[in-house]
Formats: structure tokens, sequence, C-alpha cells
């Protein structure tokens, strides 16, 4: 039997801000500004306070398992304009030696499995890249 309603609530800290147009949020915090549209899901929301509330009427699993979803990615995008997120990627090689450069918005990486032609790829947003010797870290 289906429960009548799955809800979830996001607790939102004092120095973040938070707006909710229908399905899209907006978060503002000390790092920047992060707008996400969960306009796909068949779920509703609402701001209370301090309290950020998701739920779905009369789900099957699949929009049930989406309410944890939202609410997780809602605690993410809350961390990332907060504290922000580093990533740290390491270089490895075993005969092809790889170089890796940062070139305006895009990742050059030469000589990946002995490859002739370098593979390339894009620097979304506002994100940090740099490359110390063997490490890749992201911001």
């Amino acid at each position: 039997m289906r429960a009548v309603e799955i809800s979830k609530v996001v607790q939102v800290p004092d120095d973040v801000e938070v707006a909710i147009e229908g399905r899209k949020v907006t978060v503002k915090g000390v790092k920047g500004t992060l707008t996400r549209d969960f306009s796909h899901a068949p779920i509703s929301m609402e701001l209370n306070g301090k309290n950020i509330r998701v739920w779905a009427e009369w789900p099957r699993k699949k929009e049930a398992a989406l309410v944890g979803t939202v609410c997780s990615h809602i605690q993410n995008i809350i961390t990332g304009v907060r504290k922000g997120f580093t990533y740290k990627l390491k270089i490895v090689f075993s005969h092809f030696p790889i170089s890796v450069k940062v070139k305006d918005k895009t990742i050059l990486i030469e000589n990946f499995t002995g490859e002739r032609t370098a593979r390339k790829a894009r620097i979304m947003g506002d994100t940090q890249v740099k490359v110390q010797s063997e490490d890749i870290i992201v911001q």
C-alpha cells in the first residue's frame, strides 16, 4: 500500500539565503550563488522560515526516492555556497608519460595512452583548476 505523503525537511543555516520559485531553488552564501531547477521532478517544495520542506503526495517508489535525492542536492548546494568543494586528482601513468595543461577554459591532456592528439575537457562555470606537478586541484 502506498503512503499518502512522503516528506523531508532540510535545515538552512543562518549565513545562507534561500529562495524558492515553483521548483527552482536559489541559494546565496559566502562563496557565491547557485540555482538549481527541479521542475523535472514530480515533487513539491516550500520554504518555512529556515526550513525547506520537500514532499510528494501519493508517491510511487521512484517519486518517494526523488524526495530524498532532491533534499541531498539542496544540502550539497548549501555546503557548496558556504564552504566550497575541493577535489584532488593524481596524474598516474606507467608507460606513456602524460602531460596535463590548463589553457583558458579547457584542460589539455597530452599523450594519453600514446595518442597523438590531445584530449580536451571544458572547465564549466567559475571552477578553478590548478596543475601542480602530478596533482590536479579542482575548486
